[in-house]
């Protein structure tokens, strides 16, 4: 790495991530008038503390703990705090593909709920008789012999009973008819079919706490678990976790997985919204010490809407096609879409399965916005809004929990349905199209006109299109395999908050990098200097990150143990040319590293076995001093 101090600049540091569920903001004063952002994404977090000790845990995604081991009996206590209503405190299940062993705890709609499955059906059970998004302490623990389940919340005494024999639908058999009074089936949808008659739960697999992987990590979550197949990871404080009696050094677990996410304390920040973060008539929302800026009504994207969001520029024949890397199955779907167009009919966005006649399909047709969805042998049709061929921006809003549906147009009342769908309500599909279908036959056209902001349960896929590069043959893993035909259109480059770095000897000093396990860094930078440092982490042992500019040009460089990877950019003229630019760096896969200068992007596969960037001490801007 070139050691050059940095100078004569001018920056703005933000970060973008494909999952934004979460922000930092520091603020740092270099003078009187000016002082520099920097935006820290926390993606799947959770702040948690062991025992005796608040300590907060602001990883962008999960821990992992050894399996539950809990065959006939087994407890779980612990201590949760959080504003958040909704997130997955914790997840195991078999790991044996011939079971389906399950157990889980969630919040929906601030209520806590507990997971069952011990191989003869999964039951799934509001255990909070009050809500737990509070802000204050609850006490929850769970005691489990054989089939015998009950679970505290603090007062609030829950019990019931795994399925015994087969169940079907909303029919049940034998001593389940007990169980069935505490569940509402129209809320929860919770009994299925299943084959099996068990008594022993056998968890073999890890226990995930917070969360469920990093991103696009295989979904193996069941479509039961709500939380998991939304990418909702836990946001908020835990404590005093005992796993069958013996105490859990949550804090232990934390240090060897991911050692620049642990913080002492759980304390209750002040709201975050009320300053106006969130640009661009974005709408703020709270979180736990955190707040979150929806931006889909807008044209911008990023923590703070303050980046131009990646338009699709589609002509009737061209469309936009992602190959998950393995079949999905899902029971809730959190689906947003923006378009402007002049024509009445045109697909927007639809899943497809080789193996059935599962789809879900959003289209336009007689300037009316649709939603179809065809699971098993049922559908359900929903129409809402009309004049949509406008010309003007309108964004769509489609979710769906089991057999509840909800559909909006832009700020027109949301229209809300029950669905009597097919196998039990679960979607199943390999391929997601955007804009029309790659195959001949389909009697709904292509799309004519611009697209923006197509998220899919958490994922912003023109935006990870965008920056992923050129297309893949292979999933890199996990990733999907995206392709586009259309035209994305040129972005400006708002600048915001811009700080000058008129001193060699300047630098700024920042809390470490979250970056373990995805690397998700945006800003904008001028200068005249060829070479110079804009920013170094180091890690533990051999881990660090850096990007630099040498003879004019932008290197990244990491290491995640396997030695030292460079990445330049591809521009042909050098950028110390006074002018802004742009740069972004993302890891949309495990082994796949991207660097985007001006929309023009970089990727390289890393070859080494490490997935993981253990960054510890001070992320430095302009400057790197070596810390004793």
């Amino acid at each position: 790495i070139v050691r050059i101090k940095f100078t004569t600049c001018r920056w703005l540091f933000n970060t973008y991530s494909i999952r934004v569920c979460g922000l930092i903001i520091i603020n740092i004063d270099i003078s009187r008038r000016t002082s520099i952002i920097f935006a820290i994404n926390i993606v799947f977090a959770m702040l948690y503390a062991p025992k005796r000790r608040s300590r907060n845990h602001l990883s962008h995604l999960f821990q992992v703990l050894p399996p539950w081991k809990a065959a006939k009996t087994g407890t779980i206590s612990f201590k949760i705090r959080t504003n958040e209503p909704n997130g997955l405190i914790m997840y195991s299940r078999s790991g044996a593909q011939t079971r389906e062993d399950l157990f889980a705890f969630e919040i929906l709609g601030g209520y806590l709920y507990t997971h069952a499955d011990l191989g003869s059906g999964p039951v799934k059970v509001k255990s909070s008789k009050t809500r737990v998004d509070d802000g204050t302490w609850h006490d929850v623990v769970l005691r489990r012999v054989e089939r015998e389940i009950r679970v505290t919340v603090d007062s609030n005494i829950v019990e019931f009973r795994t399925p015994a024999l087969r169940m079907y639908g909303r029919k049940h058999v034998n001593d389940t008819a007990k169980m069935i009074k505490r569940i509402s089936l129209r809320q929860q949808g919770s009994i299925y079919p299943s084959a099996g008659d068990s008594t022993q739960l056998d968890l073999d697999g890890l226990l995930y706490i917070g969360g469920v992987g990093a991103p696009f990590a295989p979904l193996t979550v069941p479509p039961v678990l709500w939380t998991g197949a939304l990418r909702q990871g836990y946001v908020g404080c835990m404590r005093d976790l005992v796993i069958n009696g013996n105490p859990i050094d949550i804090a232990g677990y934390a240090q060897q997985q991911d050692s620049g996410a642990v913080r002492p304390a759980c304390h209750m920040q002040a709201s975050h919204c009320s300053s106006n973060p969130c640009m661009h008539r974005s709408v703020c929302l709270e979180g736990w010490n955190r707040f979150h800026c929806d931006c889909t009504n807008t044209s911008f994207t990023g923590p703070t809407c303050g980046k131009d969001a990646s338009t699709l520029h589609l002509n009737g024949t061209q469309q936009m096609t992602a190959l998950m890397p393995e079949d999905s199955r899902t029971q809730a779907e959190e689906i947003v879409v923006r378009f402007k167009t002049t024509r009445p009919r045109g697909l927007l966005l639809a899943t497809s399965f080789e193996n059935g006649a599962d789809r879900l399909q959003i289209y336009l047709d007689e300037g009316k916005a649709h939603v179809l969805i065809h699971i098993g042998d049922r559908e359900k049709l929903l129409t809402a809004g009309q004049g949509l061929n406008d010309d003007l921006w309108h964004t769509l809003k489609f979710s769906r929990r089991f057999n509840l549906l909800k559909f909006q147009i832009d700020d027109d009342s949301a229209i809300r349905a029950e669905a009597q769908l097919g196998k039990q309500g679960i979607l199943e599909f390999r391929t997601l199209h955007v804009g029309g279908y790659l195959h001949a036959g389909e009697d709904i056209p292509h799309f004519v006109g611009q697209l923006q902001q197509i998220w899919f349960n958490g994922y912003p896929y023109l935006e990870i299109a965008r920056s992923a590069g050129s297309h893949q043959t292979s999933h890199q893993g996990v990733a999907p395999i995206i392709r586009v035909t259309g035209k994305f259109g040129k972005r400006n480059h708002p600048v915001h908050h811009p700080v000058t770095f008129t001193s060699k000897h300047t630098f700024v000093g920042l809390p470490v990098l979250k970056a373990y396990l995805e690397t998700n860094i945006y800003f904008q930078f001028k200068t005249r200097e060829a070479n110079g440092l804009i920013l170094y982490n180091a890690g533990r042992e051999h881990d660090f990150i850096a990007v630099e500019l040498v003879n004019g040009h932008v290197h990244y460089v990491f290491d995640l143990g396997d030695g030292a990877v460079r990445v330049r950019d591809t521009s042909k003229s050098k950028l110390n040319d006074g002018k802004w630019h742009a740069v972004s760096i993302g890891r949309p896969a495990a082994k796949r590293h991207t660097l985007s200068v001006d929309d023009h992007v970089t990727a390289v596969n890393s070859q080494g076995s490490n997935e993981n960037l253990d960054l510890d001490g001070i992320l430095y801007i302009g400057k790197w001093r070596r810390e004793k």
